[in-house]
């Protein structure tokens, strides 16, 4: 059985209340087009390890995640849509074998059934096929607040891994759940007939 559809559908949004709503998770991200439409701050520090990053480092590192993700960089100068990230579509292949051996003992008639099932079979075929992705964050910036001009949101763009100072680059990662992996099910069934 052959299974081809997009994962879901999410909204890329800011950690923080940026419209002062009083809701810090539900803020649709801003994808700037300039750096002059915002500002950074180093990030808390993770594991003991500063944030050192000057602003233009964390914008040339925000503009590669920006221009390595499909939607977003649709979006620059606008806000992203709610629902508007349509993670990538997953293609896998189910395969089930069944093979009955029948035979007949004295005057009744008996039925062996045996069955193997591979789930995800295009993963089996090749490590790199069979996936379902995510999302390698929905929140990339933090809002800090508002520059003293009145207008300006101020942000941080922390680490994808803070401990080893490695920035977001990708839009999505492959899921490490057992869905993105093959399975393999072996049955035996006596049926009397």
């Amino acid at each position: 059985m052959y299974e081809g559809a997009p994962n879901y559908a999410t909204s890329y949004t800011v950690n923080g209340d940026v419209n002062g709503d009083g809701i810090t998770y539900n803020d649709l991200l801003y994808v700037p087009k300039t750096i002059n439409e915002i500002k950074f701050v180093n990030a808390s520090a993770v594991g003991g390890v500063a944030d050192t990053r000057t602003q233009w480092e964390m914008w040339n590192q925000f503009t590669n995640f920006i221009d390595a993700n499909p939607y977003l960089k649709t979006r620059r100068g606008q806000f992203a849509e709610r629902n508007g990230l349509i993670v990538p579509w997953t293609h896998k292949v189910d395969m089930n074998f069944t093979q009955d051996i029948k035979f007949t003992a004295g005057k009744t008639k008996h039925t062996l059934r045996l069955t193997a099932d591979i789930y995800n079979l295009t993963n089996l075929l090749n490590k790199d096929w069979g996936f379902y992705f995510n999302p390698t964050t929905t929140a990339p910036l933090s809002f800090s607040k508002i520059d003293t001009d009145g207008k300006t949101p101020i942000y941080s763009f922390p680490y994808q891994n803070g401990v080893t100072k490695t920035p977001y680059t990708r839009a999505f990662t492959p899921s490490s759940s057992i869905s993105s992996r093959w399975q393999l099910q072996i049955g035996v069934r006596y049926l009397f007939n």
